[in-house]
């Protein structure tokens, strides 16, 4: 009878405790990046995204450079800033747990939206953030969707209408179209500047 080949073994289970290392340290990072509420993106996990996405950007540019004259570009990289108006009446009407729905219907109709490639995040309290590549028209198309859904959202609404009042709630948001040498404040600047202009609207949009 062939004795088994302890060197291989201890190769195979080497391999195993590898891969098993591998995976709890993605699920750590996961967690980490993760908002627990909402299942987004959370601050940090955020920013490392777009620093990945502006770091493809940069090398896309890079790359056109060298195939000759540049072309019309259409999409390109958005930095989405949203927030709920009237949330903090939300909590202070029905209560926080109220507020914890909302937030996670919100987080829910986000994912919706998003592409391969796309990313979104609750950065803090009811302030969001997305980043898409496509051309203006369809980031406003997207926008226009989210704000369509929280409208329609049967459960969305029913539970900010009860015997202790009603609230109603605007999504707004600021976009900033990446342009090549911008940085991740610099959209951060131009978004937050576009949503300021954005809650002086009547609407919110």
């Amino acid at each position: 009878v062939a004795l088994p080949d302890v060197g291989v073994m201890r190769k195979d289970a080497l391999i195993a405790e590898l891969s098993d290392f591998r995976r709890k340290i993605a699920d750590l990072e996961k967690l980490v990046t993760t908002d627990f509420l909402t299942g987004l993106l959370n601050k940090d996990g955020f920013e490392k995204g777009v620093d990945r996405l502006l770091s493809q950007a940069v090398r896309s540019e890079v790359n056109r450079s060298k195939e000759g004259p540049p072309a019309l570009r259409k999409e390109m990289p958005h930095y989405v800033l949203l927030d709920l108006g009237n949330f903090k009446q939300v909590n202070d009407t029905f209560g926080h747990d109220t507020g914890d729905r909302v937030l996670k219907i919100f987080g829910m109709i986000l994912r919706e939206q998003l592409r391969g490639g796309d990313i979104s995040a609750r950065i803090y309290g009811d302030k969001f953030a997305m980043v898409l590549n496509a051309e203006p028209e369809e980031v406003a198309k997207v926008i226009g969707r989210v704000q369509q859904r929280i409208a329609e959202n049967e459960e969305f609404n029913g539970i900010l209408v009860s015997d202790k009042g009603e609230v109603s709630i605007a999504v707004r948001a600021g976009v900033a179209a990446y342009a090549p040498g911008m940085t991740h404040e610099d959209l951060l600047r131009k978004a937050n500047e576009e949503l300021a202009i954005a809650k002086m609207g009547r609407d919110g949009a």
